[in-house]
């Protein structure tokens, strides 16, 4: 998005991806940690108490160094070989608990260990695998040996024989590496499907920020607008998406006369953008044809655009306006466009019991551009005074809604037109756009955004 005058609120950027995409692995396995605490407690088992200690411990510096992004994968290659291995030793202990009855509590939590260890650099679960078959066995081994005591909190502990352990061994070396094989395999497929599609939208966010920069090339900022004793700007352009359908632009024609155009494509996005630029240059070359008649110019834009759109169901309506600094004269003419507004302090909503509305430079012949090929658009005349401001936008600037539904609407865009005689162009404009976006307030944007103001003094 750009704006010339302006910018919306920022919001607060997201956590990184890096971050969130361990974060609920992280808040499980601390869960999971004091839970078992309090079992053991429970069950009055001090034996395995100092290894839960460690472990919880673990949990709770393993969050902080990675929610403060102290240690990243790209910083530190351990960083996945740590939390498998002590979820591997906590899954050990539940073993152990439990005599192996109770291990099918674990799988929900230990297929998460699979599946949150595997990056796209580096395997870890084909180590969280073989760590775990290697610990389950000397679990077994140990008790076999009588070197730690059997326990079993669902039923009578058994002294596994060698057979079983040998039995189990290979059992769970086949059963975690062929686990981890179809794991690796589904993340492999699945991240090479990824890659390429943040491949595909890298490039078209590429294309967009090209397609913007052109765009803002073509959409004259504030300070880029024609120099004149006679008139000074203010203007404003915020896109819906990256590009937007909304153009305005001001043309020299020579030393006495500035041609205004605003115009406004319909649909929103790269079409709209594209054909905001086709139809900037038809209006230069139209302008150039015929540079003293607004309705020549509309109906020579309006046959080039039909020949490019009169079959893609878009057309965009437009006013254009060609001043002559030296008398005031003021020709213009409407397609299907808002009418430009005309504000004449003194005159207009200064009287007592006055409509407090501004003057519409409405035509007698109007309609949208790219629809019909020989529609007779008709130039109208109106005579500018000295202190008088002229004010061509898109529907954008009125149509907006706020949280409840409400309609900004024309009335309240030109009482604060009103409110604002005595402010330079620009000031006003600003403050146009301060309070649409205060009646809007959260409430996200339905349509591109564009006006031009200009004052005219002689």
């Amino acid at each position: 998005m750009r704006a010339s005058e302006g910018k919306r609120p920022g919001r607060p950027a997201a956590a990184p991806a890096r971050i969130e995409k361990f974060r609920a692995m992280n808040l499980s396995r601390l869960s999971y940690s004091f839970a078992f605490i309090g079992l053991l407690y429970w069950l009055d088992l001090p034996l395995l108490l100092p290894a839960a200690l460690i472990h919880a411990a673990f949990s709770v510096l393993w969050i902080v160094l990675l929610e403060t992004e102290i240690v990243v994968e790209d910083r530190a290659w351990w960083s996945g070989y740590a939390p498998a291995t002590a979820d591997v030793v906590y899954v050990s202990m539940w073993v152990y608990l439990s005599g192996g009855a109770a291990s099918f509590l674990m799988v929900g939590y230990f297929v998460s260990i699979a599946l949150s260890s595997m990056t796209e650099r580096r395997n870890y679960g084909l180590w969280t695998a073989a760590m775990s078959a290697a610990c389950f066995s000397a679990i077994g081994v140990l008790i076999h040996l009588d070197w730690i005591p059997a326990i079993n909190i669902f039923m009578e502990p058994v002294r596994p024989t060698l057979l079983a352990l040998i039995v189990t061994l290979g059992l769970s070396c086949f059963s975690f590496f062929l686990v981890n094989r179809i794991v690796s395999s589904l993340f492999l497929q699945l991240h090479q499907e990824i890659a390429a599609r943040t491949s595909a939208e890298e490039r078209l966010l590429r294309d967009l920020q090209l397609a913007r920069k052109v765009q803002e090339s073509i959409i004259p900022t504030h300070d880029r607008l024609p120099a004149s004793q006679q008139l000074s700007f203010g203007s404003f352009y915020l896109a819906l998406e990256s590009v937007g359908g909304d153009l305005y632009d001001v043309l020299e024609i020579d030393e006495h006369r500035f041609a205004f155009l605003i115009a406004d494509v319909s649909g929103h996005g790269v079409p709209a953008a594209l054909l905001t630029m086709m139809a900037k240059a038809i209006f230069a070359r139209a302008v150039a044809a015929h540079p003293t008649d607004p309705a020549a110019v509309m109906r020579a834009v309006n046959r080039d655009m039909y020949s490019f759109i009169g079959d893609l169901r878009y057309y965009l309506t437009a006013c254009y306006c060609l001043l002559d600094v030296s008398t005031g004269e003021l020709k213009y003419c409407s397609a299907g466009h808002h009418p430009a507004l005309v504000d004449r302090p003194g005159e207009i909503g200064d009287r007592p019991g006055s409509s407090q509305r501004l003057i519409e430079l409405d035509s007698a012949s109007t309609f949208f551009i790219g629809v019909e090929p020989d529609f007779p658009y008709e130039s109208g005349v109106f005579q500018l005074e000295p202190g008088d401001r002229l004010l061509l936008f898109t529907d954008g600037m009125i149509e907006g809604r706020n949280q409840a539904g409400e309609l900004y609407g024309q009335e309240r865009f030109e009482q604060q037109i009103i409110q604002n005689r005595g402010v330079d162009a620009s000031a006003v404009v600003r403050s146009l756009i301060a309070d649409l976006e205060s009646y809007l307030s959260d409430t996200e944007p339905e349509d591109d955004r564009a006006i031009l103001c200009i004052d005219y003094r002689r």
